[in-house]
């Protein structure tokens, strides 16, 4: 498939001016055709508009590599399932709840509460995954396509679970934070592979994760501090800094790809492994981003 003048425009638009210039080079066109045929290729029922995509992709396109490598590396097909859910598409929703729906709601049944009944809890989870409320959107607008889809849904699921329990039992103060649930809890999922990345690299990447999030300005890192340790909303944090909640929203997702770019970079030189298996290590581990960043900025100032 090749994109039309339009589509590759929308999408070269959307890159953020902090990832750096971006042109609609034959390169980058060559890369959005391959990626909008696989997302195509995964949900042929699906539809959302080639522009549209394409635009969700370039913001959302990582740093640290060229951008048509960059764009090869994206999980597509699940950001393709995710742009199509947050545009409230009941198939995309029906088909995100008949692939994931199982697995999210294993991970939620570790979670009890004496005052919320299992299903109420997965409906505040599912409400606030695909539909928001009126300070924030559809977390599912977050998902960034570096970790599986699958993952990063057990994950938010987790936290908004613990979060929902949390508000409704403020009695219990000795409570463990949630990052170490959360830690507790993603260590039993049940994925082999993400299991054999962990004890194998698990200690590297975490000190190439630390470093890289030291080395943060101070805003980037206050706001990622505040979104993932926090829960606060994008709008929420557009408030606290004064600005539209889009231009926080950029500025967030920035300071994601910033601090994966760095670990990535500390990790290349810290392992003797070619580039495509750092790049499936950056991707298996990746889907514990939150979880790891959470940890690490609770330790810093």
């Amino acid at each position: 498939m090749s994109p039309t003048d339009t589509v590759v425009e929308a999408f070269v638009r959307a890159v953020p001016p902090e990832r750096g210039p971006v042109t609609g080079s034959d390169a980058v066109a060559a890369a959005l055709g391959r990626s909008l045929e696989r997302a195509a290729a995964a949900w042929p029922d699906l539809v959302v508009p080639a522009d549209e995509f394409a635009a969700w992709l370039g913001a959302r396109l990582p740093g640290g590599a060229e951008p048509a490598v960059a764009l090869d590396e994206l999980r597509v097909e699940d950001l393709y399932l995710a742009c199509a859910c947050a545009r409230a598409d009941p198939r995309a929703i029906a088909a995100l709840e008949h692939h994931h729906g199982p697995g999210l709601q294993r991970a939620l049944s570790r979670v009890s509460d004496p005052h919320l009944r299992p299903e109420d809890l997965a409906q505040i989870v599912r409400h606030k995954l695909l539909v928001g409320d009126e300070t924030s959107d559809p977390v599912i607008a977050q998902y960034a396509g570096q970790g599986g889809l699958g993952a990063w849904l057990r994950v938010v699921g987790l936290r908004t679970a613990f979060n929902a329990t949390r508000r409704k039992q403020p009695q219990l103060g000795e409570r463990r934070d949630v990052a170490s649930e959360l830690d507790e809890v993603a260590e039993q999922l049940d994925d082999p592979e993400l299991g054999y990345i962990r004890e194998r690299y698990q200690a590297q990447f975490r000190e190439a994760f630390a470093e890289a999030a030291g080395a943060l300005g101070s805003r980037p890192r206050n706001l990622l501090r505040q979104a993932v340790v926090h829960g606060l909303s994008v709008r929420e944090l557009g408030r606290m800094y004064g600005v539209h909640y889009a231009t926080a929203s950029r500025w967030l997702a920035e300071a994601r790809r910033t601090l994966v770019a760095g670990t990535r970079e500390r990790l290349r030189g810290r392992l003797e492994v070619s580039e495509d298996e750092l790049q499936s290590i950056m991707r298996l581990i990746g889907s514990d981003f939150d979880i790891t960043l959470a940890r690490v900025l609770r330790t810093m100032g």
